[in-house]
Parts: C-alpha cells; sequence; structure tokens
C-alpha cells in the first residue's frame, strides 16, 4: 500500500501536467502527496521520515514557483531533494551512523559492512539521479523532463535496485 501512496500523486502530478502546466501540476502534486502522507498515517499510525520530507519538499518548491511564476523551482526540486540525500548518507557513513537503515526493511540483518556498502550505493544513485535531472531539464523541453520526472526516475530506482538485488538480499539472510 505504501507503494501506491508514493505512485498516485505521482501519476496525478503528470495527469494534473496534460490538463494544465507545471506550476499548477506542482501545487496538485503537492496537496496529494500530504494527502497520501495523511492516508498512510491513518493505515499505519506513522509516516516515514522520508516521505515526510518529500512532502515537505514538494511542498516548498511549489509555493516558491506559484509566487514567483516561475517553474524552475519545480525542476529543480528533484536535484535538490536527491544531494540532499547523498550527503545526509556520505556524513552518516563518517560518523558510522548508517542513516540508510532507516529506510530499510524493520527486521534486516544490518551489519556496518553491509550498511556502509548500501549507503555508498545509494548515495551515488542519488547523485546520478540529481545529475541526470540538470542534464534534462537544463537540455530538453519541458514535457520530455516532466516524462523523465514520472517515469525516467521510477524506471532508473527499480533498475538501481534490481541491479542491486543481490546486497539487498543480505539483508534478509
Amino acid at each position: 500500500m505504501n507503494l501506491l501512496l508514493e505512485l498516485i500523486p505521482l501519476l496525478i502530478f503528470f495527469a494534473s501536467y496534460k490538463l494544465s502546466n507545471l506550476i499548477i501540476a506542482a501545487i496538485i502534486f503537492s496537496l496529494s502527496t500530504i494527502v497520501a502522507n495523511l492516508i498512510s498515517y491513518l493505515a499505519y499510525k506513522k509516516i516515514s521520515y522520508i516521505n515526510l520530507f518529500g512532502a515537505v519538499v514538494v511542498s516548498f518548491f511549489a509555493i516558491i514557483s506559484y509566487f514567483t511564476g516561475n517553474p524552475i523551482f519545480i525542476k529543480l526540486k528533484p536535484t535538490v531533494i536527491n544531494v540532499i540525500l547523498s550527503v545526509i548518507l556520505m556524513i552518516g557513513v563518517i560518523n558510522r551512523k548508517y542513516y540508510i537503515k532507516h529506510l530499510l526493511p524493520s527486521g534486516a540483518q544490518l551489519d556496518e559492512q553491509l550498511l556502509r556498502s548500501i549507503s555508498y550505493r545509494f548515495s551515488g544513485f542519488f547523485i546520478s539521479l540529481a545529475l541526470i535531472n540538470e542534464l534534462i531539464w537544463r537540455n530538453f523541453s519541458e514535457q520530455i523532463w516532466v516524462n523523465f520526472k514520472v517515469f525516467g526516475i521510477l524506471g532508473l530506482t527499480f533498475g538501481f535496485l534490481i541491479v542491486n538485488f543481490k546486497v539487498f538480499k543480505k539483508l534478509t539472510d
């Protein structure tokens, strides 16, 4: 259900963009993300930190874009989120705190070497997403960027998880 609650706002964003413009779609995306978090809270009595963080950042950039009339802030949002997540993970590695464990399933076998490896992998993935986002929004049309935001990031994420399946499998062994 969590995956569905994350995908629905993204699909609403895509449909809203097709029916209006990027700024209106971002406002609707922000509202639908907040509603998804509320539904998650009602269903599970908790909201994940990453989903809460995402809702705050989405709302912040949507509001800035709305008041300035400039959609560039919406296009920067994936870059900012991914860079922040990467930096947080690397700070965790440096301090041996391994914040990645908060994103992993409960009951996972969490030894330090595996946590460090997964942290490096996710950090590199997040930086890669940030760089790809910058490349696409700066060099291609808004429509191509929206398609990338909705479908490209999702596809890259699934690809990343598939490529790293053996590492993630070690969590349950």
